[in-house]
């Protein structure tokens, strides 16, 4: 049976308020106790919860706003499943959050863990980061015309391996398979083989070649051995009934033809690995990032007003760690379009700013600010040359003119005389081509815009509204230093994209927090500012004390002291 409170009918008697003391209870109202109990905890999705329980049947459920809470709390705060219960049962902040009372609390391990797996299942972390987030943007009142994108990685929780470690595991996880099935084809192998795969893989790394493989008269290397070991399994248990059809079997296939090549009967390491190929068996999801390693990413995109008190993430879209950044740009912008938090002007860096993600975000009303990345070496940028208001360049850096000039339909061609420019000094950097008599330079409407956006890119005013751009990175070092948004306690996409979406929805709430805490400052602030200003001094002239009174809204107290 479904156990659900009405938050909206408050509690005759409630036991954590009684318990606290009225100080305590004001520093929890002031955190994010407060804001979860009274702006959070209804919007959760108990609707979608409910639906993996009977609701006529079985016991009493948990009560589902609560558990919905915490399962949220204990992804941003990195709290395992036994210590995520521990909260629930004996923290009173907790319990304040998510309006517990803390007598008769019962949770166990596996009830957290069943819920754990209708939200990862369901997917439901997506829908409550939009629900969260849409109604924060409403309360705090925040300024989305200008907003900031960009990716950080995200490991999960599984060993990073490098390419020779991952081959002999893999490996080795199917020898421990055929013996343990298969015990008499075990024996049959060559005792060099299974004494390799026996013990550790530190002698893959070792200076002494211990590999028994000779092709052409050349001893194969440590690390070849292993693909080759690799490559008789295969052929040997490749038709196996029961064996080939075993995932470590197929992870053997796959890691072979992503990490090896035969060339001329040797078999070699690859010189480069494909980005999406299999980067632990304990994680088959997880891909590889040249630059950042294995794992996942997420792209974010924040606020950055000046005129935010705070800023809050708007859309978020997780990922694996090998698709490029370049492809983020329209998704994200349909994310924000969702939430009806769309930006006048979104800014990111070069991997972002192609022509296409700027005219596609144009025709979106949105304008991307993103550099357009460096020029080939060899190729001369055409802002280099000299234009007519038709579009037409009439000039080259060197000062000679061409001798026929045209821009139709979008597409540029300037014909200059084969003579002056066979000896230009500027020549090995010119964009211009021999074509017969002529030296020709074509360019598009593409080049173009390229070329206007890298003359604004030189300008001050550019560089003033590029600048709040790499406050996101901030945000993402906050994030993974007071987060387990560093390192992951799961892997799979499932659970890496939920506990994603569900760090990402408390980083709003406590960025709520952040806004309540300022505002009460500049509150006091402003109360005092309000009762002193007539005591502000001129630095030219010190008045006297009956001069201070006498400007005083303390009628009681300034003529007693001016007497």
């Amino acid at each position: 049976m479904i156990t659900k409170r009405d938050l909206q009918q408050s509690r005759l008697f409630d036991q954590v308020v009684e318990i606290l003391h009225p100080k305590v209870r004001a520093r929890f109202d002031a955190d994010w106790p407060g804001i979860l109990r009274r702006s959070i905890l209804p919007l959760m999705p108990v609707e979608a919860v409910g639906k993996g329980f009977s609701s006529d049947f079985g016991r009493p459920t948990k009560e589902h706003y609560s558990i919905c809470g915490l399962i949220m709390l204990k992804s941003y705060f990195g709290w395992t499943t036994k210590e995520a219960v521990d909260r629930y049962l004996c923290d009173l902040k907790v319990q304040y959050g998510l309006c517990l009372q803390p007598t008769g609390l019962e949770l166990g391990s596996r009830t957290l863990e069943r819920y754990l797996q209708i939200f990862v299942e369901n997917k439901i972390a997506a829908d409550l980061m939009q629900t969260v987030t849409i109604a924060l943007i409403k309360e705090l009142g925040l300024e989305l015309s200008k907003q900031r994108l960009d990716s950080t990685h995200v490991f999960s929780n599984m060993a990073d391996w490098s390419r020779a470690t991952l081959m002999f595991q893999v490996t080795r996880r199917f020898l421990v398979q055929v013996k343990r099935h298969e015990a008499g084809l075990y024996n049959e192998l060559d005792e060099t083989v299974r004494q390799r795969y026996d013990g550790n893989s530190n002698w893959i790394f070792g200076e002494t070649k211990i590999t028994n493989t000779v092709v052409n008269g050349k001893q194969s290397t440590n690390r070849e051995q292993i693909g080759w070991d690799m490559l008789r399994l295969i052929e040997r248990f490749g038709k196996h009934p029961k064996l080939a059809g075993m995932n470590t079997f197929k992870d053997l296939v796959r890691v072979f033809g992503e990490q090896c090549e035969i060339d001329n009967g040797k078999v070699k390491i690859s010189e480069h690995q494909p980005g999406n190929s299999l980067r632990n068996p304990s994680d088959p999801d997880a891909t590889l990032d040249g630059h950042k390693g294995n794992g996942y990413q997420v792209q974010v995109a924040e606020t950055c007003h000046p005129d935010n008190v705070v800023q809050l993430v708007t859309a978020v879209l997780p990922q694996t760690a090998c698709v490029s950044d370049a492809g983020a740009v329209e998704p994200m912008l349909e994310i924000m379009k969702n939430l009806g938090a769309k930006p006048d002007t979104l800014l990111a860096d070069t991997t972002y700013g192609t022509d296409d993600n700027v005219t596609a975000a144009a025709a979106q009303d949105v304008e991307l600010v993103a550099p357009t990345g460096s020029q080939p070496i060899k190729k001369m940028a055409l802002e280099k040359f000299e234009f007519d208001e038709h579009r037409r360049i009439v000039g080259c850096p060197n000062g000679i003119k061409p001798l026929t000039k045209k821009y139709v339909d979008g597409k540029g061609r300037i014909n200059f005389a084969a003579q002056n420019c066979e000896n230009c000094p500027l020549r090995e950097k010119c964009r211009a081509t021999r074509q017969g008599n002529y030296f020709v330079i074509t360019y598009d409407a593409k080049d173009l815009r390229l070329m206007e956006r890298r003359l604004r890119e030189m300008t001050a005013a550019f560089r003033d509204i590029y600048r709040p751009r790499g406050g996101i990175e901030g945000l993402f070092g906050r994030l993974k230093l007071w987060t387990g948004l560093g390192r992951l306690l799961v892997r799979g996409e499932k659970a890496v994209f939920h506990a994603i979406y569900m760090i990402m929805a408390m980083h709003n709430i406590m960025q709520a927090v952040r806004f309540y805490q300022i505002k009460a400052r500049q509150d006091r602030k402003n109360v005092v500012s309000a009762v002193f200003w007539p005591l502000i001094i001129p630095a030219k002239a010190m008045p006297t004390a009956s001069d201070c009174f006498e400007h005083c809204d303390w009628p009681s107290i300034g003529p007693s002291r001016a007497a």
